[in-house]
C-alpha cells in the first residue's frame, strides 16, 4: 500500500471503528490491518479507542440537533477537537519513528 505508515494505521483505525458500528467494509477493514506494523498495533488500538468516540460524540450531535440543543452540540464539537489534536500527536510520533509523514494542524488551545 502506498500510505504513509500514520495514515495507514489511522485508516485502519477508522475502518474497525465503520464496522463495529455495522458499516460493511470488512475487506477494507482487513487490507489496511494487515499492512499495521507489528510493533505499532498498541498504537493502532489506541486510535481505534480515540475513534469510537469519536463516533459516539458525532452520534450525539446528530440528537442534539435534533432536539435543537445547540449548546450541546458546540460542547461535543470542542471535545472532538480535542480528540484529533491527541490523534495527531499519535500519527506524528509514529511518523517521526518512520521519518514518514507529519500532520500539521492549527488546532488553537483555549482554556476551559
Amino acid at each position: 500500500m502506498d500510505y504513509p505508515v500514520p495514515e495507514l494505521i489511522d485508516r485502519a483505525a477508522i475502518f474497525a471503528i465503520k464496522v463495529e458500528n455495522g458499516l460493511p467494509l470488512e475487506s477494507q477493514r482487513d487490507l489496511f490491518f494487515k499492512a499495521v506494523p507489528l510493533t505499532e498495533i498498541k498504537n493502532y488500538q489506541t486510535l481505534v479507542k480515540i475513534h469510537s468516540k469519536i463516533w459516539n460524540k458525532e452520534e450525539e450531535i446528530t440528537a442534539s440537533y435534533a432536539k435543537k440543543d445547540f449548546a450541546t452540540a458546540g460542547k461535543l464539537y470542542n471535545e472532538i477537537r480535542d480528540l484529533n489534536v491527541v490523534r495527531m500527536k499519535i500519527k506524528n510520533s509514529i511518523g517521526s519513528r518512520y521519518k514518514d509523514f507529519q500532520d500539521r494542524k492549527n488546532f488553537p488551545t483555549f482554556q476551559r
